[in-house]
């Protein structure tokens, strides 16, 4: 059975699941902390047997989707909003293109693309992408950054 990289890539994941319960082959997946795997995750031979076998198989894969996108939209708001008056216009600035580049958006200037070039590949050069939980954090942030004269904002 073919071992599955992590972290888990949910189209891999999918097309593995439908594969296998289209064939009518029992599988289950499960972690392996230590030994051979070193911490992969396994697709093996299914320890249940019996009726509604390709519908176990499938909703377990369709949990496993939503598990992993779940926790691609969660986004971490860095900093408190509260603290932006504290901030430098540097900090200002390193922290507004730290939510964009967490959120996808495709960074304008070379130097944000250079601090941030670890950063997951964008989608969007739109902001709009963004929830709107993070939208109104940037607004803030920019606000804050203009009350301050900062350059750029």
């Amino acid at each position: 059975m073919p071992v599955i990289p992590d972290p888990i890539d949910a189209a891999f994941l999918h097309r593995f699941v439908s594969l296998q319960a289209r064939e009518g082959e029992p599988i289950a997946i499960d972690r392996r902390k230590s030994g051979h795997f070193g911490g992969r995750w396994k697709a093996t031979r299914a320890a249940f047997t019996g009726p509604f076998q390709r519908e176990r198989v499938a909703a377990f894969g369709f949990v496993l989707l939503l598990l992993a996108g779940a926790r691609a939209e969660a986004q971490t708001l860095t900093v408190n909003p509260g603290r932006f008056g504290a901030m430098t216009c540097q900090q200002l600035w390193y922290t507004e293109q730290e939510v964009l580049a967490e959120g996808r958006v495709c960074l304008k200037s070379e130097r944000a693309r250079r601090a941030f070039r670890r950063a997951p590949r964008c989608i969007s050069d739109d902001e709009t992408i963004l929830p709107g939980k993070v939208e109104a954090y940037l607004e803030t942030l920019r606000k804050s950054a203009r009350d301050k004269g900062c350059s750029g904002f």
